[in-house]
């Protein structure tokens, strides 16, 4: 799927539902069903895009990448890499995941 076709989805997928819940390749981000993260940006560019939640996470999305959608989340795998950046409530500095396989959903909250 490119890059664009990606964004397009993601942002139809948070049209539907407002607020998702992230499960990284090794596991939630945060408690299940206790992080609702909304959709700020979904740029695709090349054969890389990002998704931008809640003004300072985002994930940075590498490679010829696979999606599926049912009724509870978007699917996202195949990626080359995966960079998830976020910032922890009431703290300054950023952090940084990086990924080399897996999936990440986007679950419908």
């Amino acid at each position: 799927m490119t890059p664009a076709a990606a964004a397009a989805l993601i942002r139809s997928h948070f049209d539907e539902s407002a607020h998702v819940g992230l499960v990284l390749p090794d596991g939630w981000f945060g408690r299940p069903y206790d992080n609702m993260s909304t959709l700020d940006a979904v740029i695709g560019e090349g054969d890389e895009w990002s998704i931008s939640l809640d003004t300072d996470n985002r994930i940075l999305i590498r490679g010829d990448v696979s999606t599926s959608i049912d009724d509870a989340a978007l699917t996202i795998s195949g990626f080359s890499e995966l960079i998830w950046s976020w910032r922890p409530s009431g703290s300054v500095e950023k952090r940084e995941q990086i990924y080399a396989s897996g999936e990440m959903r986007l679950v419908r909250l």
